[in-house]
C-alpha cells in the first residue's frame, strides 16, 4: 500500500508538469499526440478531485520512531453547496509499539465516507459563515485507539460557524460522534461531544500561524475506577502553515494539557513530555 501512496504522488508530479507528447512509429510520421496537461485542466473543471494529505508526527518525550497517517481524498461536487468525499487512510507505523521485524508497519487504517454542505449562512449576507458536515469511519480495527478494540464504525454530525477579520480568521464548532462496536472489548468508546475553537493569522500569501483548541467528553461503555463514566480532555494544537499553489505544509504541536475522569477539570501528568510534534504536507492533484 505504501507502493501505492507512492504512484499516486509520482502521478501527480507528472501531470502538473507534463507537456505535449507525441507518439512516432519507426519509419513514419507522427500519429498521434496526446496532451497531458489539457487532460489535467478537464479533470480540475470536473466535479471531481484528488488531494493527497500526509501527517507525520513523533512522541516529544520518546522519540523513538514517527508514525505516518496517508489520505487519499477522492472529492465529488454535486453542487453549488453540497459535496461528498471518500478517504482511504494507510498507517505507516515506526514505532516500536507497532513496528514488526522488518521495519515499519504499513497498515489500512480505515475508509472515511464525508458529506459536506456549505454557504448555509454567508459572511457577505448573515456576517458569519456556517457550514455542516455528516463524518462516516468504518474501521478496520480500533487498536490505534484509546479505550479500544475490535471492529467498529463511527458516524458524526458537526457544524462550523467561520469568521474573517483582514488577516484574522476565526472558527467555532460543535460535534456529536457515535460509536457503533461490531466486535471486541466492552470498552471501547460509545460516544464523544467536542467543542473547537480556531485562531488563524495571515503573515502574507503563503505563511500563516494559528492554534486549534478542542474540548471533548468521551461517554464511556463502562465506568472508571473513580466511578465515573465520562472522560473530559482539552486538546490544543498550535501550527506554523505553508501554502504555495496547490502544496501546502505545516508544522504543529499536539498537547493534552488537560484530562479528568472524575467530573473534574485537572492538569495532565507531564502533558508537554506526552504531546506530539508534527508535520504534515497536503497536495491538491486535480
Amino acid at each position: 500500500m505504501k507502493r501505492i501512496i507512492l504512484s499516486l504522488a509520482m502521478i501527480a508530479s507528472t501531470l502538473a508538469f507534463a507537456e505535449t507528447t507525441t507518439t512516432t512509429a519507426p519509419g513514419s510520421a507522427a500519429t498521434s499526440t496526446v496532451d497531458s496537461s489539457s487532460i489535467l485542466e478537464k479533470l480540475k473543471a470536473s466535479p471531481f478531485s484528488l488531494n493527497l494529505y500526509t501527517d507525520n508526527y513523533t512522541n516529544t518525550e520518546k522519540r523513538n520512531g514517527f508514525t505516518s497517517e496517508n489520505y487519499v481524498n477522492v472529492k465529488y461536487k454535486i453542487d453549488k453547496y453540497h459535496s461528498i468525499k471518500v478517504s482511504p487512510i494507510i498507517v505507516i507505523d515506526n514505532t516500536p509499539q507497532y513496528k514488526d521485524g522488518n521495519g515499519a508497519k504499513t497498515t489500512y487504517l480505515q475508509t472515511d465516507v464525508n458529506l459536506y454542505r456549505s454557504q448555509i449562512l454567508t459572511e457577505e449576507k448573515n456576517g458569519v459563515a456556517l457550514s455542516a458536515g455528516l463524518y462516516n469511519s468504518i474501521y478496520k480495527n480500533t487498536n490505534y485507539f484509546e479505550n479500544s478494540g475490535g471492529k467498529a464504525s463511527r458516524h458524526g454530525l458537526n457544524g462550523t460557524f467561520s469568521k474573517t477579520f483582514g488577516k484574522n480568521s476565526f472558527s467555532l464548532g460543535q460535534s456529536i460522534y457515535v460509536y457503533n462496536r461490531n466486535s471486541g472489548q466492552d470498552n471501547i468508546s460509545q460516544s464523544y461531544f467536542s467543542t473547537s475553537f480556531a485562531y488563524s493569522y495571515s503573515f502574507n500569501d503563503y505563511v500563516s500561524a494559528g492554534v486549534y483548541n478542542l474540548w471533548y467528553s468521551y461517554d464511556a461503555a463502562t465506568k472508571y475506577s473513580s466511578g465515573y463514566s465520562t472522560s473530559e480532555s482539552f486538546r490544543t494544537i498550535p501550527s506554523v502553515d505553508f501554502s504555495y499553489g496547490d502544496l501546502a505544509a505545516s508544522l504543529y504541536l499536539d498537547a493534552t494539557p488537560l484530562r479528568s475522569h472524575d467530573g473534574l477539570t485537572g492538569t495532565a501528568a507531564n502533558w508537554l513530555k506526552k504531546s506530539y510534534l508534527g508535520v504534515t504536507v497536503s497536495y491538491n492533484v486535480f
